[in-house]
């Protein structure tokens, strides 16, 4: 789920936009599909990371423009993405 105050997971896991300090994708083929990640890095190193196969994975997607300032055309990138293409950094905390 995606709110005003940040990021949260079906199983209660919660990080909030202050906490955040950069946002990517990648795709990963898994043999039988193509999985795509949406992964964001937490302060203290850790991480959160959505799959295009978790139920909260589009609204995300859909409503993460309303939160944060994104590249022109980044839901083109990711979805034109294929696993040779690598890690695509989408945004990063700006310091100070």
């Amino acid at each position: 789920m995606i709110s005003a105050n940040g990021i949260s997971t079906n199983s209660g896991i919660n990080i909030t936009w202050d906490e955040i300090v950069s946002i990517s994708a990648h795709k990963i083929d898994a043999m039988t599909k193509v999985l795509t990640y949406l992964v964001f890095d937490h302060e203290c190193g850790e991480y959160l990371e959505f799959t295009n196969e978790d139920s909260e994975f589009q609204s995300i997607i859909d409503a993460l423009d309303d939160y944060l300032s994104l590249p022109n055309g980044w839901k083109k990138t990711i979805k034109e993405a294929t696993p040779d293409d690598g890690i695509i950094e989408l945004w990063t905390k700006k310091k100070g």
